[in-house]
């Protein structure tokens, strides 16, 4: 039969296991859902027209937008580097929920979000692998220093 594959596993055994991981992670703990709300946000969102009202370019290049939908004000932050207070940007917001929003494009910040996956997928499982075998070498006891 076809084996299932081992989601849980290490990464020697299925490479992919830190990918899962870390979309898991992010999906479930960061407060914009990481990719998983770029992607609610690319396959359920609408584009407006925003507002930048507060910048902070020594906290990661913050820029704080507002932006209005059918006669409400919503809010949201975002990375900007180089926006101005009063600056016109794009906002992306989920249809259903337009408090759940993005600065700019959702697909382009989807794309960022998946750029980091790869990164992650490609530096994570050798890392862990390296801590493994030290951490098992420490067991066994290391051979000592000359």
């Amino acid at each position: 039969g076809n084996a299932s594959p081992k989601i849980w596993a290490t990464p020697t055994q299925n490479p992919d296991a830190p990918v899962f991981f870390l979309a898991v992670v992010t999906g479930l703990t960061l407060d914009n859902h990481g990719w998983f709300g770029c992607l609610q946000l690319v396959r359920y969102g609408a584009v407006a027209e925003g507002v930048v009202v507060r910048t902070e370019p020594r906290n990661h290049c913050l820029a704080e937008y507002g932006f209005s939908v059918a006669g409400r004000n919503y809010s949201g932050g975002g990375s900007e580097c180089g926006a101005a207070v009063g600056q016109s940007v794009t906002v992306t917001y989920l249809v259903a929920d337009p408090a759940q929003s993005c600065l700019g494009l959702a697909r382009h910040r989807l794309i960022n979000e998946l750029a980091a996956f790869v990164a992650g997928a490609i530096l994570l499982p050798p890392f862990l692998i390296l801590l493994l075998r030290r951490r098992r070498g420490d067991e066994h006891g290391s051979l000592p220093n000359n």
